[in-house]
Formats: C-alpha cells, structure tokens, sequence
C-alpha cells in the first residue's frame, strides 16, 4: 500500500508539472536535430532578414545581415531550447525552461538593424543573456536595441556577454536591463563600443575580466545599478580599458570604478554625474588608472578611495588624493587616439590638467586662495557660517559660541567651499576639510564649546590630505541622543602633523579618533568616551602620541574600551611603546 501510494504521488506530481504551462521550454534532447542549415558562403552582399528564422539561417563566416524588423523575440524561434553539437549557433541552457542563444566561432560576422530603438532583440529569458557572442573573431553588431523583454524586475542574465572572442564592435546600439550587467566580456582582445547607451541595468555597464583593449567611446550609461555592492565599471586582470568621452549619469553602484590586478585603467574626457555610490569614488587595488579630464564632483560618495595606499593619477603622473583633486577637474574631451595597453596615448595629448576655474561650477565658487605671505592669520567666529567662512591655510579659528551644531550652516549638504565640502551619508550630510595646512581651530575649553553634528553616519568632522592642523580646547560629537552611530568622531585621513589637544571626544560615534596613512598625530589631555565601538583606531600611522589621556565608556556590546593598530609604528601611549593590535584601557563600556 505504502508503494502504491508512493507512486501514485509521484504519477500525479509529474502530471501537474507537465500542466504547468512554462513558456517555450525546449524539446527533449532526442528530439533535437544532429545539425542546422548548411551556412551560407562567404558573401559581401547584405542578406535582409525579417524574423528570428531568417537572422538564424544567415548566420555563417562572413555575413552580413540586415534586420528589417521591429522586433525579433529570440526565444521565440521555432528551434528554442535546441542543443546542436556544430553549427554557427546553439542554445544554452541557463534555468529549468530557459535557453540563451549563443554563436559561436564565427569570423567577419555583420548584424545590423535599423538604428537603436528601430530593431529590438529581445528574450522573455530573465535567467538567460540575451545574446552571447562565444569565440567569434571580428563581429560588428551596430544599430540594435537588446534587452530582457517585460515590465523591469528580477533579472539574473546578461545583455550582451563575449567569452574568449577577438575583434569585437558594437556601434550605436541600446543595451537596456533589467539585465546585470550591459556587456559582460571574459577573456577578450579588442572590444570596441562606440556610441552605445548602457541604461537601467541591474548591477553594471561594463564588467570585464582577463581582457586587453576594451573600449567604450562616446558611450552613455544611465541608471544602472540598484545599490547591489557592484561598481558601474568592474575591471579585473585586464591590460588596457578605457572609458572616453562617455557620461555615466543617475546611477546607483558601490563605486564608479573596481580595478583589481590590471593596467592601462583610464577615464579619459568624461562626466559622471547625479550617481550615488555607496562605498567611494574608486576601488583600485593595483593601480595603474589614469582619470584625465573628467567632471566626477557632482556625485554623491563618501570617500574618494575604498582601498588603501592605490591612488589614480593624471595623465601627467599626479597622484589624486583628495576631494579637491576630483572636484576642481573639469572636463575636457580626449582627442588623442587610445591603442590599448600602454603607451595609450598620443604624445602630448594629456600633459596639461585642466581645472575649473572660479565661477564655472556655481555662482558661489570660491576664489583661488593669496599666497601665503608667512603670517598666520586669525579669525573669530560666532555661528557655524563664520566658521565654514574662515577654513582655510594658515589661519587660527576662534570658536566663541558655546555650540556650532554644523546641521545649521546655510549651505548644509549643498555648498562647498576651497577647503571644505560637505558629503552624503545615510542619514544626512557630514563636513569634510581638505587640503589644509596650517589651520588650527580653537574652542573656549573643554565642555565649554561645543562642536557637534546631527547625522549619525557622518563622522563630525573628516581631515583629508593636511598638515599641520590642530583642535584645542573644545568638545566634539554627535548631537542626538546615544544610541547607535555609524560615523566617527573626528577622522584624519592622508594627514601629517595633526594635534588634539584638551578636547572631549563622544559617541555615540563608533570612534573617537580614526586615523588611517597619517604620521606625527599628537592626542594630549583629551578624553574620548562613550563610542560605541573603540577610542581610537590608528591604521598606517607613523609616529603617534597620546599623552595624558583617558579612554572611558567605550566599546559597547561588539569593541572595547582602548585602541587599535594595524601596520603602525612608532605610537606611544604615555610612555608605552605600542605594537600592533588591541589595548584595552580603564573601564569598559
């Protein structure tokens, strides 16, 4: 009884999935033809197609095929889901009851339609890319508009993806998602796109791994990426790729760039704008990538860099460090020819930066600041305004109010001036000072001037690329009440002689002091307490100090009460030689 019942079960579950109805699933393998059409002979006249039949019997070594059609619904063809052992094409499955179209080790290849958006083809295949070029060797797709068909959803295939094919353009067509990623290339030399759009994709425009000379000139990439963790452009273990005279707009990635393992990386004459990338700017691990006349300021990210110690450099050899070495750039198309790996560029061509000059980004641009004539300047403020105002080298900020509460500047999240500019977080924007040296700011004491602000992602106050910057005699945190931060207190990046001096540092920011690739940090007679995560952390730091000063309430349920150091030397606390690793000191939190 009990087999009976067993198989009876299995009788009736193999007759509601024969029920289901799934869409164009493919013919059992037995029913499958052992080859395809004879291809046509290599011939320089146009063969005009009008159906997915027609493109697929004209597909052979030397093609050239017009599409004069709307649209062609590639799943739709009477052999989907077919598996051929040879011939030009064959159908890959990806899911249960989906079929990718793949052609394959053809050379000279042409397909053409009418011009983006007049041809359109498309697969109902979410799991499938809509088109794989396989081995194929000098192929020209132009004019053609390809995407998932369907109201924008859940997609898992690509739109277009070369593997291993040489000699490959795609010139003015429209890749649309919501497929992952626009063109997805793997292991392939010479790839051309010129005049594409790339728009609406899940995760990436262009993603391209173990590649030399991949190119997309005069491209627009709008609205890809949907806060996934992906960057716009990922390129691994690649020898020359280039993004030229391309715009990338709206876009919502974890950076604009992820280079890993590569060489010859170059944003040439480019604008990215109205993007928010989640991580930074850049995530370059290796090097090697030259941003050369791009406008990269009106974008929303948090950090220029998400890795350590691997900058972008111009095409005159300057490295790029700070906020202000990407904001001042403006664009400036490239005119000189790009041959790949390099030397990449004509002689000449980049040598000279251009920078925007006052009053080109906005009616409220600052003035390039006097020369320095070796006075220190001094300045006394009342409200954050004045504050914002007086940032600049070789000047000594008087803070005489009890609170600066930075949420209350007139430009909060909005405005920027030569020193300062202010970014987005999470939950609202956080100041971040730059290219400093020389400036010192100071309160009327400890627990007498406040220095606060509202976010709790945003770290109350980011040094980048200064020196000789100096806070004393104030307090400084987050202005809610406690409870979970994201942001640090104060944040030296890329500094070199920072002092704190007679301050109060508290959370709920998760640390007191961050300091990452900084050297000759001074902390005197300051208290750090209540973080919710550590008192200070110190990363690739040479030569640090702190000297009589108390770390208490800190640490919380996941740190602990002390300090961290990572690849550090030369840190002192009182009279304590430091090495790397964790210190916990007073009482926990």
């Amino acid at each position: 009884m009990k087999n009976l019942k067993t198989l009876l079960a299995l009788l009736l579950a193999a007759a509601l999935l024969a029920g289901c109805g799934a869409p164009q699933a493919g013919p059992a393998e037995t029913d499958a033809p052992t080859e395809q059409p004879a291809p046509a002979a290599d011939s320089e006249e146009a063969v005009v197609v009008t159906d997915v039949t027609g493109l697929l019997n004209a597909l052979a070594p030397g093609a050239v095929i017009e599409i004069d059609a709307e649209q062609l619904a590639l799943d739709h063809a009477p052999d989907y889901g077919f598996s051929y052992s040879a011939g030009a094409y064959t159908w890959e499955q990806i899911g249960w009851d989906e079929y990718a179209l793949v052609i394959r080790d053809l050379e000279g290849l042409t397909i053409r339609g009418r011009g983006a958006g007049g041809t359109q083809l498309t697969t109902g295949a979410a799991s499938a890319n809509v088109l794989t070029l396989r081995g194929c060797r000098d192929v020209t797709l132009e004019g053609l508009t390809l995407g998932h068909r369907g109201e924008p959803g859940f997609c898992s295939g690509d739109v277009l993806y070369c593997d291993s094919c040489e000699d490959v353009t795609v010139r003015s067509c429209d890749l649309f998602g919501c497929g992952v990623t626009a063109v997805n290339a793997w292991k392939c030399t010479r790839l051309f796109l010129e005049g594409c759009t790339m728009r609406d994709c899940r995760a990436a425009a262009v993603n391209a791994t173990l590649c030399t000379n991949v190119q997309a000139r005069d491209c627009a990439i709008l609205r890809c990426g949907q806060g996934y963790g992906i960057a716009a452009l990922s390129v691994a273990s690649c020898n020359g790729f280039a993004l030229i005279n391309s715009e990338v707009r709206d876009g919502k990635n974890s950076c604009l760039l992820d280079e890993m393992n590569s060489s010859s990386v170059c944003l040439l004459g480019c604008e990215a704008s109205g993007n928010s990338f989640s991580e930074a700017l850049f995530r370059i691990y290796d090097g090697g990538v030259t941003v050369s006349g791009c406008a990269l300021a009106d974008n929303e990210f948090g950090k220029c860099y998400a890795t350590e110690n691997c900058f972008a450099v111009t095409g005159s050899g300057k490295a790029l460090v700070s906020f202000a070495d990407f904001t001042r750039m403006e664009r400036k198309p490239f005119e000189g020819e790009y041959i790949g790996p390099a030397p990449y560029v004509t002689p000449g061509d980049i040598e000279n930066e251009t920078y925007v000059t006052p009053g080109d980004l906005s009616q409220s641009a600052p003035a390039p600041a006097p020369a320095w004539d070796g006075e220190q300047a001094e300045v006394h403020v009342s409200t954050v305004d004045e504050l914002l105002a007086a940032i600049a080298p070789h000047t000594t900020v008087y803070l005489d109010g009890e609170e600066f509460d930075l949420s209350t500047a007139s430009d909060y999240g909005s405005g920027s001036g030569l020193y300062y500019a202010w970014i987005d977080t999470y939950d609202g924007p956080g100041l971040v000072l730059h290219d400093l040296d020389g400036f010192a700011l100071v309160g009327g004491g400890m627990g007498v001037t406040l220095l606060s602000a509202v976010p709790r992602y945003a770290d109350v106050l980011y040094f980048e690329n200064c020196r000789d910057i100096s806070l004393t005699d104030m307090t400084l945190g987050h202005r809610i009440e406690p409870g979970y931060c994201a942001g640090n207190v104060v944040e030296l990046m890329l500094c070199t002689g920072a002092t704190i001096e007679r301050c109060g540092l508290f959370g709920c920011g998760v640390i007191g002091i961050c300091a990452d690739n900084c050297s000759d940090l001074v902390v005197s007679e300051s208290n750090i307490y209540d973080c919710s995560y550590l008192g200070a952390q110190l990363d690739n730091v040479e030569d640090a100090v702190f000297t009589g000063c108390s770390v208490t309430n800190c640490g919380g349920e996941y740190g602990f009460n002390g300090l961290f150091l990572n690849n550090c030397s030369g840190v002192f606390f009182d009279t304590e030689l430091l090495v790397d690793g964790e210190y916990r000191i007073g009482a926990a939190g």
